[in-house]
């Protein structure tokens, strides 16, 4: 069963499925323009949700248009809005641990992401999922900034703003 909620922008779907795979489309003929999969199903089947993936995120600066979404196993990723690579820049090689510095022994098979980030200017916002009903995890909130070619994700809960 789908669950997402696609977005269409410039005349181009974007989709996740159940698996944590985004696919872009042409909108008008239906035409698969690039497919990506993080293999989340290699962690076995995520915490509480099973396969279960609501969505995707848009951001844009310019010319640097990225699709950003959460996965089934716990990271957040940035792909090339146009050609569904990862944005090397971005945390290590396209994706970012949001496990990371939870201050306990990780078992990947108790995290999960399922809802679309939410993003506001440079500020990701994500509600994680955990079998071990973390606190910290459900709180995480990922400040985005750029600065010499290379993106920096800070999980910190000061604002890079001040």
């Amino acid at each position: 069963m789908n669950e997402a909620t696609p977005l269409v922008i410039n005349g181009v779907l974007y989709t996740s499925t159940s698996m944590s795979q985004v696919a872009a489309l042409d909108a008008v003929t239906g035409k698969t323009l690039w497919t990506y999969d993080p293999k989340t199903y290699e962690n076995g089947t995520p915490a509480n949700i099973g396969f279960v993936h609501r969505g995707v995120s848009y951001w844009e600066d310019g010319d640097d248009k990225r699709v950003i979404y959460a996965t089934g196993d716990g990271y957040l990723i940035a792909l090339n809005a146009k050609t569904g690579e990862p944005i090397a820049s971005f945390g290590k090689e396209g994706r970012v641990d949001l496990t990371k510095g939870l201050r306990r022994p990780i078992d990947r098979s108790l995290y999960a992401c399922s809802s679309p980030p939410v993003i506001c200017r440079d500020v990701v916002v994500i509600r994680h999922q955990s079998g071990a009903a973390s606190r910290d995890a459900a709180r995480r909130c990922a400040w985005i900034r750029r600065a010499n070619g290379r993106t920096e994700v800070d999980f910190s809960n000061d604002s890079p703003r001040g």
